[in-house]
């Protein structure tokens, strides 16, 4: 982490998405996919965010008027939480914001739910299974 970066670290916002927050998060969602191991699929767009900001649990690292980072969870029919998507802009990894977004998703479910979460991760993506 470099001295601009630090600043911006520690001043940024971990909360739960706002409504208009959906458009960022699907083009968010497209760059972030290019790094996936079949980036000729075509991720989820606006339309399905849309929904999941008004009906998921959706929580954004946000700094200033940029979104660098989100996390998305939806409730299954056993009650638990499937956490489906943690996502952190390229320029922005390695800096910590995807263990905060968990930390802040996890504490609100928590709070306010009560109930288990599980992750799944392709066995291809190295950064996340050393982190699990």
């Amino acid at each position: 982490m470099n001295a601009e970066q630090r600043p911006a670290l520690e001043a940024m916002v971990f909360e739960n998405a706002r409504g208009r927050d959906f458009l960022e998060i699907a083009e968010l969602d497209r760059r972030a996919w290019l790094d996936n191991r079949n980036p000729e699929f075509i991720p989820d767009g606006e339309h399905v965010w849309r929904i999941w900001v008004d009906g998921a649990w959706v929580h954004v690292a946000r700094d200033g008027t940029q979104i660098p980072g989100v996390i998305l969870a939806f409730p299954t029919r056993g009650g638990a939480l499937c956490v489906h998507k943690v996502m952190v802009d390229k320029s922005w990894r390695g800096l910590g914001i995807g263990t905060r977004l968990f930390e802040s998703l996890l504490a609100e479910v928590d709070r306010s739910l009560g109930a288990a979460c599980y992750l799944t991760v392709d066995p291809a993506n190295a950064a996340a299974l050393t982190r699990l």
